[in-house]
């Protein structure tokens, strides 16, 4: 009877495990949406401290309970068979003869259906986030960033003798199809009514010619690695195998971002944020990259501008987020060195955002609401800045951090449309009348908004390259314009060059 009750036992835990991978791949396509496989092997090597709970408890919900359950009411079915088993012949016998099926052939059923459910999971894993072709990809060992690594130094990067301040908004899952048609976008209406107009006035660099934006490419698809390459100009990946970054203290060593540039010619840089900045790297990241002073969720608890239990979504709310900024900056641009201020809202975040009180209800969807309330906010936040004496000396920089990780927002726009990522430079050093570069149907990608970004405030770049970035104010093409969609293949190699010089250089 004991060997019976083990065997059922791992029969349950077989199943157990089997249905958790089939869940757990469905809800994490129709959670996140874009998540790539570079994505989970760089969370596995982070700490998720500061993750939404309500992330964690759908994610349980969805997955462990209805798996337990299904796995303990086969378990019971196994035992309850067993005890039949075990009684007089007779009576077997007779239940032989019975609509119950004879114990070995429910136990295989179990079995083989278990290895259907973990078959199933493994193809829709693959199938959904292309883990064959990533493994194929980490198997060439290429020297493409290599060869088009341009490293940030002092012999090519020359400062205007009056240094500019920059504003630079990381504005979460905030696309440029979210306008309407006529605008550029793939919706009826016009979620980002705000945004498009200061995309018009100001300078907007398109895929078309309309409202448009950059592309999204190997390893910059999610918060971290969208910060990461707009701010270094190459794409955020780690090896299989995992490094040091399992023990949370270096960062990236090796690699040059606009922080580090920035604090070495004067700058004080400065980041904000309404979550915990820990999550995903980014405090580690910002602080040993040009020294950042972070502002962030338990900042604002620290400083008593929240109450100590007070915490909506992942922290605190955009519409306090703005209010803290523009104290900070009024402090902060007091000082007599220039300043970078860099911020990331939070609110438009999958699945369905945040709607706080200044949300109007005006679509049917929730997430369409905080868009359009986001678009409000920054419009209403970029018109004080506009009022204020150090706006004359500063350039504002906006730009989405990925495309937004909610499918079903996005699964009626049709295969033609190519979605981009929203940006857009304000009060910029570039005359767009008399400069050699053209802003509507280009290719490019967040890696080329770091050489941009310094050319924006006035930085002269000797050949216009800086990581694996281009200034799109110069006549040169990006590598999507030169390798077109190639590009994805060659950036998800594996490279030792990468590894060596960005992720174990000390």
């Amino acid at each position: 009877m004991k060997g019976k009750l083990i065997k059922n036992i791992f029969i349950a835990i077989f199943l157990f495990i089997g249905l958790i991978l089939f869940r757990l791949v469905g809800w994490l396509h129709s959670y996140f949406g874009d998540l790539s496989v570079e994505k989970i092997i760089f969370h596995i090597n982070v700490p998720l401290e500061g993750t939404d709970s309500k992330v964690v408890i759908l994610g349980l919900m969805y997955v462990l309970i209805p798996s337990f359950l299904i796995a303990l009411f086969v378990y019971s079915i196994l035992a309850y068979n067993d005890k039949v088993g075990s009684i007089k012949k007779t009576v077997e016998s007779k239940m032989k003869t019975s609509k119950f099926l004879p114990i070995k052939h429910i136990k295989k059923i179990v079995f083989v259906s278990t290895l259907i459910i973990m078959s199933m999971a493994i193809s829709t894993f693959n199938l959904y986030f292309g883990v064959v072709k990533y493994i194929k990809a980490q198997s060439i060992n290429s020297s493409f960033i290599k060869e088009h690594y341009v490293e940030p130094n002092n012999d090519i990067i020359k400062f205007p003798k009056k240094k500019r301040n920059l504003i630079y908004i990381y504005l979460e899952s905030i696309e440029s199809t979210f306008a309407d048609v006529s605008a550029g976008g793939a919706y009826k209406d016009n979620y980002i009514p705000e945004l498009t107009e200061l995309a018009k006035e100001n300078i907007n660099f398109s895929n078309t010619n309309k409202l448009g934006g950059y592309q999204a490419v190997t390893g910059t698809g999610w918060t971290m690695a969208g910060m990461f390459s707009q701010s270094t100009g190459v794409s955020l990946k780690l090896p299989v195998e995992g490094n040091s970054m399992s023990e949370y203290s270096e960062f990236f060593p090796g690699v040059i971002s606009i922080g580090d540039v920035l604090a070495e010619n004067g700058y004080k840089n400065y980041l904000m944020l309404g979550s915990d900045s820990k999550f995903g790297g980014r405090r580690n990241f910002f602080q040993q990259h040009g020294d950042y002073e972070i502002f962030d969720y338990f900042t604002a608890k620290d400083k008593g501008l929240i109450p100590e239990d007070y915490h909506v979504f992942w922290g605190f709310e955009d519409e306090k987020l703005f209010q803290f900024a523009k104290d900070e900056l009024l402090d902060i641009s007091s000082k007599e060195e220039p300043f970078n201020f860099t911020m990331l809202t939070v609110d438009t975040h999958a699945q369905e955002g945040y709607l706080c009180d200044l949300c109007r209800n005006d679509y049917d969807s929730q997430l369409a609401n905080v868009i359009a309330c986001s678009s409000r906010q920054v419009n209403d936040f970029l018109t004080w800045i506009k009022e204020q004496d150090f706006y004359e000396d500063t350039t504002i920089v906006l730009a989405g951090d990925h495309r937004t990780m909610n499918p079903n927002f996005v699964k009626d726009i049709g295969p033609d449309y190519q979605r981009t990522v929203y940006n857009c430079f304000i009060n910029t050093v570039m005359d767009v009348n008399l400069g050699d570069f053209k802003m509507t149907n280009r290719k490019f990608s967040s890696l080329d908004l770091f050489p941009t970004t310094l050319a924006s405030i006035g930085v002269k770049i000797n050949g216009d390259k800086l990581g694996l970035g281009v200034n799109l104010f110069s006549d040169k093409n990006t590598l999507l314009e030169e390798y077109g969609n190639s590009l994805m293949d060659y950036l998800a190699m594996r490279s030792e060059f990468y590894n060596k010089n960005f992720i174990y250089s000390k």
